[in-house]
């Protein structure tokens, strides 16, 4: 077996991993806590299964504290939070996902694409959360100080809108499923060209 693509593999996530974007974000936002990335490549599946659904809780708090804020929307405590979310997910799932395609042992790969389909299943449930879709159309309606932040607001708002966000609550429950299996699926045709 030919190891070159699965060492440049390890070696482009360890260089993602070393220019993280968390200093320009800790200049714009002195208030929130930087989470250290710290990847270990030599996880059980035990550890991946915890550290998978811990993170996930934690992403899912974040996002129903922005959810649940009073204050007016804006990029920064609405456009920008929500991204962060997903950005400090990635960051902290960066291995558990990542091991379902060079991990030689097969639990191992399991418990990754389990993680990636757990965290496929949070994009889904995140990106249908009417509550968000209206803080985030709030917040796009908001002036922004650059044109980055105009489009990286657009792309939001586009995304919740395409996900079902603005759906009707039983047409938003069916797309949200359907979202879900085609997650699921996709995963798994991967994993089976891989494992092959």
């Amino acid at each position: 077996m030919n190891r070159l693509p699965v060492t440049l593999c390890c070696a482009f996530a360890l260089l993602c991993q070393a220019v993280s974007h968390a200093p320009a974000r800790a200049a714009a936002a002195p208030s929130s806590a930087i989470r250290p990335t710290i990847v270990d490549w030599a996880l059980t599946p035990a550890a991946i299964k915890t550290s998978c659904a811990a993170e996930i809780a934690r992403a899912n708090r974040e996002l129903a504290r922005i959810a649940a804020d009073r204050a007016p929307a804006t990029f920064r405590n609405t456009t920008l939070a929500i991204e962060d979310v997903g950005s400090d997910l990635g960051d902290a799932l960066v291995a558990q996902t990542f091991l379902e395609s060079v991990a030689p042992d097969a639990r191992v790969r399991d418990a990754s694409l389990a993680c990636s389909n757990d965290v496929g299943a949070f994009e889904s449930d995140e990106t249908a959360n009417p509550a968000l879709y209206r803080r985030l159309a709030a917040a796009d309606a908001a002036s922004h100080a650059s044109a980055a932040d105009r489009a990286l607001s657009h792309v939001w708002v586009e995304s919740f809108r395409r996900s079902g966000a603005g759906l009707a609550p039983a047409a938003r429950k069916e797309f949200v499923r359907l979202s879900k299996e085609l997650t699921d699926l996709q995963l798994h045709f991967t994993q089976n060209i891989e494992n092959d």
